[in-house]
């Protein structure tokens, strides 16, 4: 994990509070898989909608279910964003608030103060519109 500065640490703070007053459960990471999945559908409207907002453009990479086997993170593998929803809309948000922070602030380091603004962003649409649907 990369070095997190006292400014982000607190911008995160504000994420996990959101989690926490809304699912019970503060975790991003392997401490919170399967606690509050997500369905495929609703997780792409989400990601399109965040990253529409955010970035002012159209999500430009189609979106598949996680496969069964291999790399199971919700990330991008030879241009297909795969979703694990399994592993719960706080891990879908933190993946997909570092995949548009590396395209908003590509000079940036993974969990500055930027990227962690963006997670609480989506965190908070997610409660909005898209959590417990």
């Amino acid at each position: 994990m990369s070095k997190i500065s006292k400014e982000a640490y607190q911008v995160y703070g504000k994420v996990y509070k959101i989690w926490k007053d809304s699912t019970g459960n503060a975790s991003v990471g392997w401490r919170s898989y399967g606690k509050n999945p997500a369905d495929f559908k609703l997780a792409k409207r989400f990601i399109k909608e965040i990253w529409k907002e955010v970035l002012e453009k159209d999500f430009p990479y189609p979106m598949h279910p996680l496969p069964v086997t291999g790399n199971r993170h919700t990330w991008i593998r030879n241009g297909v964003l795969y979703i694990n929803c399994e592993k719960g809309w706080q891990n879908i948000n933190h993946a997909i608030g570092h995949l548009m922070a590396y395209k908003k602030y590509p000079n940036k380091r993974p969990h500055s103060v930027e990227n962690a603004w963006l997670e609480v962003r989506g965190a908070k649409l997610v409660v909005e519109k898209y959590l417990n649907k």
